[in-house]
């Protein structure tokens, strides 16, 4: 699966939307799925070069990585909300802190251009180990 394909399936308006993708999977049964999470992450972290010199994939990733950010920092917001009724329901509360941070670093790098070094991210992805990243994936 390309890249592109891995991150429409996070975006309720393509035609590749995914219930078990990532944010169907948050959304719809209010589960974080951390394999989900990671086949996104490097997905974007795949296509983060690509942005910076074709304007018309820039315009497309950068509506659906919006949103998906959206959607994630909401849903943590959500949760900690005593008068909202949603919830993450497998993650223990520290761990929420964790992947907030994760995501927060992973898509302000992806929309600064400068991905963070896959060794710092905790936990870590499958996918990037071994993977040192070159000079454009590190802060």
């Amino acid at each position: 699966m390309d890249a592109m394909t891995a991150i429409a399936e996070n975006d309720v308006d393509s035609p590749c939307w995914r219930d078990d993708s990532f944010i169907g999977l948050l959304h719809e049964a209010r589960r974080w799925d951390e394999r989900a999470y990671l086949k996104l992450e490097t997905a974007f972290f795949a296509l983060c070069e690509t942005r910076k010199t074709d304007g018309r994939t820039r315009k497309k990733i950068d509506r659906i990585a919006a949103r998906v950010f959206s959607y994630a920092m909401l849903t943590f917001s959500c949760h900690f909300d005593p008068n909202d009724g949603y919830s993450i329901q497998n993650l223990a509360e520290d761990d929420i802190y964790l992947w907030r941070e994760r995501i927060q670093l992973v898509f302000e790098g992806f929309f600064a251009g400068k991905l963070p070094n896959h060794d710092t991210l905790r936990p870590q992805n499958p996918s990037a180990l071994g993977s040192t990243g070159d000079s454009a994936h590190r802060q």
